[in-house]
């Protein structure tokens, strides 16, 4: 015999519904911080983009590797919200020329100065004939910048303590910068 169903009541409903969206979106959020844990804990290719949600898009990475020292590298990043652009600055530590240590750090610097920095590099002008070095870098420091539009279009330039006439302009720049990123206190550890 046919049972007609009881009425739906609205509130019950919702708080199922709530229930099973409540329960979606933790377990999204658990997989996403366990992937964010597994991506900061292991070494990862200089070339590799970091792919976790929250640090933006990558936008220029700055190389100081100098002799017998701690390597660093240091990461730009865009980040979009309400159409707005803003900049954030994060640190790593290279275990050499081609590979990252595992772990990110935010450097508190304020947006508007990477914004200034970023500008400053975009303005830069530089030739692509590459000016032969005098000599052979075996000791000193290498300096290297990557800039990243997309995943096809980069440049990447680096050079040895002294640079060519054509690299000068950029040198100074970057020197200055990396001096402050260094001694930068505000460091972040990102988990």
């Amino acid at each position: 015999m046919y049972k007609p169903k009881p009425p739906i009541d609205p509130e019950a409903y919702a708080r199922k519904i709530k229930s099973v969206g409540d329960s979606r979106r933790e377990t999204q959020r658990v997989e996403e911080e366990n992937k964010r844990k597994e991506v900061l804990s292991s070494p990862r290719p200089i070339d590799e983009d970091l792919s976790i949600r929250g640090i933006g898009q990558l936008k220029v990475q700055i190389l100081y590797m100098p002799p017998f020292e701690i390597n660093y590298i240091w990461d730009i990043r865009q980040e979009e919200e309400t159409g707005i652009q803003t900049y954030s600055l994060y640190e790593n530590v290279l275990i050499s020329r081609k590979t990252i240590a595992p772990g990110y750090k935010k450097i508190l610097i304020p947006a508007v100065q990477l914004t200034q920095l970023l500008e400053k590099i975009y303005a830069t002008s530089i030739p692509f004939r590459i000016t032969p070095m005098n000599g052979v870098g075996l000791d000193g420091t290498l300096y290297g910048i990557h800039i990243f539009e997309n995943f096809f279009r980069t440049i990447k330039v680096s050079w040895w303590e002294e640079p060519q006439d054509d690299l000068v302009e950029l040198h100074k720049l970057l020197a200055l910068q990396i001096e402050l990123f260094k001694n930068s206190k505000d460091k972040i550890l990102v988990v």
